[in-house]
């Protein structure tokens, strides 16, 4: 489905679709995955595509989960945060250079999210979430 066809979809199938998620049996489908080239040349980057209705339910999620762990998270992380970007790290550094800070750390971990312990981080989330639907439909997506 292209995603200029997901809402006509949704207004369609959309109750049916809540339903199944509540329910337990929606099952996201299978990714595509795809090589992108990097800029060092002759070098690839592994990218899985999901399809509209998986990205659309990710989205809810997302936005749900970022309601429960944006106030907790530290004001100094940047990266994948609502309203937050390298120009706002960039801001803050500045900032804090201007109060006397002279060091900045710059992370950026290779492979992580292929490296990230599923377990571990779902035992992470069920201790915030206590809806073992969204834990379970979470565990599907990973």
């Amino acid at each position: 489905m292209e995603v200029g066809d997901l809402r006509a979809h949704l207004f369609e199938h959309g109750p049916e679709l809540v339903q199944s998620i509540k329910a337990g049996k929606y099952k996201p489908q299978p990714v595509l995955r795809v090589l992108i080239p990097k800029e060092e040349k002759g070098k690839f980057r592994p990218l899985g595509i999901t399809t509209a209705i998986d990205r659309w339910v990710q989205q809810a999620v997302q936005q749900k989960l970022s309601e429960e762990y944006e106030k907790v998270f530290s004001e100094s992380s940047h990266g994948f945060r609502p309203n937050r970007s390298c120009q706002t790290a960039v801001e803050q550094c500045l900032k804090l250079a201007n109060e006397g800070y002279v060091w900045v750390v710059d992370l950026d971990l290779a492979k992580f999210f292929d490296t990230v312990n599923h377990s571990k981080l779902l035992q992470l989330l069920s201790e915030r979430i206590k809806d073992g639907r969204v834990i379970s439909l979470i565990h599907k997506f990973l």
